[in-house]
């Protein structure tokens, strides 16, 4: 099962001064690029005893993509804390990136 669930996390309106107060977009990924199926994850949980239940919440973790824009940690964005991540970085990225 293979699902196609678009994810792009944003900063919140009035949230970043050196942008102008607005909002933008830190990454673009999709579901698709998960590691594990959520079959996957679920089998590891409970193989060991684990007492899932209807209704739990199951996060999936870090969904990084192939592209600088798809990247989808800090230490991505930042690679390795090397690079400053704010808006005027994050910006140009996503300019000409493909989403």
């Amino acid at each position: 099962m293979l699902f196609q669930v678009a994810i792009q996390p944003a900063a919140a309106e009035g949230a970043a001064a050196e942008d102008g107060g607005h909002g933008f977009v830190v990454c673009s990924s999709n579901f698709r690029h998960l590691y594990w199926t959520i079959k996957q994850q679920l089998v590891h949980h409970t193989v060991t005893g684990c007492n899932v239940r209807a209704g739990d919440l199951m996060g999936s973790g870090t969904i990084s993509g192939d592209a600088v824009d798809r990247f989808g940690s800090m230490l991505e964005l930042s690679w390795k804390g090397t690079r400053e991540v704010g808006t005027k970085q994050l910006l140009p990225l996503f300019t000409h990136a493909r989403l």
